[in-house]
């Protein structure tokens, strides 16, 4: 699976990348960018199974890249990392989008790639369900439109069963 580690942080690349190895169960290809206007463009390609992305990077936060792109919109869930535990920043990472909001210092390697591995899962599952709302939409639409064309056959029937009968009368 091919993660997007965006983060200014070689250190922190080096972290993720030793953690995402010691996991043998599942293979990630990790792919670091620690500059935000570059990691935008990789972004836009759509090619990532998941995006891990840091809260700080320099003069850009994850918020303000994550604001550029909806994030039911990318290829896969974008998980926030964070070197401060925030209850509140939590929630407003849940709002913008995040599918998950992960502490660096509590980072191991079981809880990352469980995290990858559940947030890329769930994102296939509401890729799929929007994909069938969207088609159940459209018949929906479909089925509308001919019983609005049956309903508009009827009446002219009925205009015409009508005219017949006072015809028939006179």
């Amino acid at each position: 699976l091919k993660v997007l580690f965006i983060d200014d942080d070689e250190d922190d690349f080096l972290i993720v990348e030793d953690l995402l190895s010691e996991k043998k169960l599942q293979r990630f290809e990790l792919i670091w960018e620690s500059d935000g206007i570059k990691a935008q463009k990789l972004l836009a390609s759509n090619e990532y199974d998941a995006i891990l992305l840091d809260y700080r990077l320099g003069a850009l936060s994850g918020f303000d890249i994550i604001k550029k792109f909806n994030p039911l919109n990318l290829s896969g869930p974008v998980i926030l990392l964070t070197g401060q535990e925030d209850d509140e920043l939590d929630k407003v990472a849940t709002k913008a989008g995040f599918a998950d909001y992960l502490v660096k210092s509590d980072l191991k390697a079981d809880l990352l790639e469980r995290s990858l591995r559940y947030n890329i899962e769930q994102f296939k599952n509401l890729k799929e369900i929007r994909e069938l709302n969207k088609n159940l939409e459209k018949k929906v639409k479909d089925r509308t439109q001919e019983l609005n064309d049956a309903v508009k056959k009827l009446k002219e029937n009925n205009k015409n069963l009508r005219q017949e009968i006072k015809r028939r009368k006179e």
